[in-house]
């Protein structure tokens, strides 16, 4: 550890990088260049350990750690440097949940990525089984059943998961008259926003897996680590970020200073530093939600601190709107998760599987459209109807007379190259797609159109960070008759031949790309999903890294489901069902039959056609398949 403080000590005089470069290959590598793995011991099992760092916090720190204690928590307080009664009450509770306290010096500004590398390296030196990237001015909890924080993160452990998420509620005085300094804070102060600027913005636990974790690039928002899996049910966390009025003036207009390169590079602090108290206004209660026991609101979500912003405060106290930008989605700021380039689970950070985006794709009448809406129906997951971004991106319409105005016909002439409209209209896509979740209360999105087999590549330039793709696939034959009877005839080709080879170049083309990416894939089979729905679905879900919901088969035709671009034939359909299984035998004849069996072959991704012999035309053929099912 004094190799860690004489480094940080250094700071200015040998920048950011080589400081941590240094810190990294003394404390964090072996001589082999490898990293250190940590045994957990049986004293560690069990364990779950807060690292809380603190400067000056004597307002908050008794309460938070009694909690903490009260709560199963063991706590290692990282001083950095106080000039008030803060070492002093930690050290009072040594024995009380306080096992270690450790000393952060104090460079002379607010070090935040410094204070988040320090706790990394304290996650590998500390024979625990859970960690906790805490602040004094948080109470944390556990949702219901659980009657602690401890036991309801062992619990997420023991299922399978390795990091929770927490809902994070922001606490204010509600005028300027209030002040609850030296008060009990929890008990008293009662009225609060949900503040989430970005889906999964609080991932603040997470269990000792002995590999790396990363804190610095999200600011302490969200940990990252290879093989991330979060529990599903978010954990709760109380924020008391000002107690008063006076309170707020000298913690964010007097007392931190920040640090430039967090500020300037980083995009870290910027609100905080630009604080003006003479423009500080206080929510009114009207404008916050109340306290209700065992109960949390977290409708609304706000994107911003409004204490913090300045301009009109009046305008921002109406909750996720007053935040959004025109697309209607918050801001991204740089210390939102970011997604790297590099999705290797040995060299790089990526999307746990239960918070990838969804693709789905498939042929036209293959059940895209059914398993959307079941989709829709789960708790986590908004997938709305098809918005037809490539189809448009591509101009990809028979003898469209306007195609010569369309927009992404025109934007060339203004000197913008395919990657670049890409960019920056299927950017505006994305934002689209979260905006939309966001307002749904919903932490995931997915976009379902069959044409998406079609450009999953495209997908994949739009989301480095990676997707889960579904294929769904259908007896050929049903397909083609399904689609002979709704038409979809400005999108597909009349003839039949042109139908049959389109079929085949949209299966193939999920075949392909699933075979790339076999563990963020799946390919669901129609008949399954209509004659074993259930135990489809939980298959699909767990692959998801989802629970099953009974509610899905329930409530997936709802009419709130039933809107905007929607397969025809299925808005109609109020239930799952097997009926148009096998249909092609009644609806086809030799003619069609022998012309799919030439373009498609003896066994078609799985289905066998070669037993398929028609031996006649006409109603007598029709006929013998629909009764009998026959085959000449």
């Amino acid at each position: 550890m004094d190799l860690i403080r004489k480094a940080f000590f250094r700071w200015r005089r040998h920048g950011v990088r080589s400081v941590l470069r240094r810190v990294w290959e003394r404390c964090f590598t072996s001589e082999r260049g490898e990293w250190r793995e940590t045994s957990l011991t049986e004293r560690g099992r069990g364990r779950v350990v807060a690292l809380l760092a603190v400067r000056n916090e004597s307002l908050f720190l008794g309460r938070c750690l009694e909690h903490l204690f009260r709560q199963g928590i063991e706590t290692c307080v990282i001083d950095n440097e106080s000039t008030d009664d803060t070492r002093a009450i930690a050290e009072g509770f040594r024995g009380r949940g306080v096992f270690r306290i450790e000393t952060y010096p104090f460079p002379g500004f607010f070090d935040l990525a410094g204070q988040l590398v320090f706790k990394e390296q304290l996650a590998k030196e500390i024979d625990a089984e859970w960690f906790i990237h805490h602040d004094a001015d948080e109470i944390r909890e556990a949702p219901a059943p659980f009657s602690t924080l401890r036991e309801g993160i062992l619990a997420a452990g023991r299922q399978g998961y390795n990091a929770v998420n927490f809902d994070e509620f922001v606490f204010l005085p509600t005028d300027d008259k209030e002040s609850f300094e030296g008060r009990d804070y929890v008990e008293e102060m009662q009225y609060y926003y949900f503040f989430e600027p970005s889906r999964l913005h609080r991932v603040n636990a997470w269990r000792n897996n002995g590999a790396p974790i990363d804190l610095v690039s999200s600011g302490g928002h969200s940990v990252k680590f290879a093989g991330r899996k979060i529990y599903p049910t978010n954990f709760i966390l109380r924020h008391y970020i000002v107690l008063s009025r006076a309170h707020a003036v000298a913690k964010y207009g007097q007392e931190r200073v920040y640090s430039r390169g967090e500020v300037e590079e980083r995009g870290w602090h910027k609100a905080r530093q630009e604080f003006k108290a003479d423009r500080l206004r206080f929510p009114p209660p009207a404008a916050l939600k109340r306290v209700v026991p065992g109960s949390w609101d977290a409708s609304q979500p706000w994107r911003k601190h409004t204490i913090l912003e300045g301009g009109d405060r009046s305008a921002r106290w109406q909750g996720p709107s007053v935040a959004k930008t025109a697309l209607g989605q918050a801001p991204r700021q740089k210390d939102d998760f970011e997604i790297p380039q590099e999705t290797s689970p040995s060299k790089g950070f990526f999307y746990a599987m239960n918070e990838l985006p969804i693709v789905v794709g498939g042929f036209y009448r293959s059940g895209t459209s059914l398993l959307r809406r079941l989709l829709d129906a789960h708790s986590a997951i908004h997938c709305g109807p098809e918005v037809k971004f490539f189809k448009n991106l591509h101009g990809d319409f028979f003898n469209d007379p306007l195609e010569h105005a369309r927009l992404f016909t025109t934007l060339p002439s203004l000197g913008l190259g395919p990657e670049e409209i890409l960019e920056i209209f299927g950017g505006a896509m994305i934002a689209a797609h979260e905006a939309a979740a966001d307002k749904a209360g919903k932490r995931r999105w997915a976009d379902k159109d069959p044409e998406n087999v079609l450009y999953l590549e495209e997908w994949r330039r739009l989301l480095p960070g990676g997707f889960f793709f579904i294929h769904v696939v259908r007896h050929p034959l049903d397909a083609l008759a399904s689609l002979q009877e709704v038409g979809f005839w400005k999108t597909v080709p009349s003839p039949f031949e042109e139908r049959v080879k389109l079929l085949q170049r949209f299966v193939q083309a999920g075949v392909d790309y699933a075979k790339h990416y076999p563990e963020t894939s799946l390919q669901i089979r129609y008949e399954d999903l209509v004659t074993e729905p259930e135990a489809t679905l939980k298959s699909l879900l767990q692959r998801l890294g989802l629970g099953w919901e009974p509610a899905i088969l329930r409530d997936f035709y709802l009419p709130q489901r039933m809107r905007g671009l929607e397969d025809p034939k299925v808005s109609a359909t109020r239930g799952v069902h097997d009926s148009s299984l096998g249909r092609w035998r009644r609806d086809f004849g030799r003619r069609e039959i022998a012309i799919a069996l030439r373009i498609l072959g003896d066994d078609f991704q799985g289905y066998p056609l070669a037993e398929i012999r028609p031996g006649g035309n006409g109603l007598f053929q029709r006929l013998r398949f629909f009764f009998h099912g026959t085959r000449g």
